[in-house]
């Protein structure tokens, strides 16, 4: 389940920090690991489509299904510790756009909505072999994206700021945290 997975990562980055790990900060390290594992799974998705797969593309393809697969999740670690210690400069706009993306993620990966957006809005079986695929994919992202960034910035505007940030809301948490 998603708690099971949110629990793992938890405890995994807890023991990370604990216990760091010295190549973690090698740079050229972690993007030669994650072009490896980006070259396997394009390579292993390629030779499916080609017809030429054999047990070990069945076998990559099985370990790099889902999202909680290992492969993924080593990606995922290695975009982190890449852009970790980065120094970006403050951005308005930027920090704008972030403050939307945490609402982006719940509402188009939600488990009601991800069948329906992804089967039905954007039918990605129907062009999944056509050559303007990743044209498709790119627009339906940038799509889903402003229009998750607009319902989260009605969220935003409607219910944080009146209810969220008011005074009321605060002496509520402030009694609250009181009883606790």
């Amino acid at each position: 389940s998603e708690l099971t997975l949110f629990i793992f990562f938890y405890i995994l980055t807890l023991n990370l920090k604990k216990w760091p790990v010295n190549i973690l900060n090698d740079k050229k390290f972690l993007f030669l690991l994650l072009l490896a594992i980006y070259i396997t799974l394009v390579e292993a998705n390629w030779m499916t489509i080609w017809g030429r797969n054999n047990r070990i593309i069945d076998y990559i393809l099985a370990i790099s299904g889902s999202e909680s697969s290992i492969l993924i999740i080593i990606a995922g670690y290695s975009i982190f510790f890449l852009v970790k210690d980065l120094k970006i400069k403050y951005s308005s706009i930027i920090n704008r756009i972030a403050s939307y993306t945490f609402g982006i993620l719940l509402i188009h990966d939600h488990n009601f909505l991800r069948a329906i957006l992804w089967n039905y809005f954007v039918d990605v079986q129907r062009w999944y072999n056509s050559p303007l695929y990743f044209i498709l994919l790119l627009i339906s992202g940038g799509c889903i994206f402003f229009v998750c960034s607009a319902i989260d910035y009605c969220r935003q505007e409607l219910l944080e700021r009146p209810f969220v940030k008011s005074l009321v809301w605060k002496k509520i948490c402030q009694k609250f945290d009181s009883i606790i």
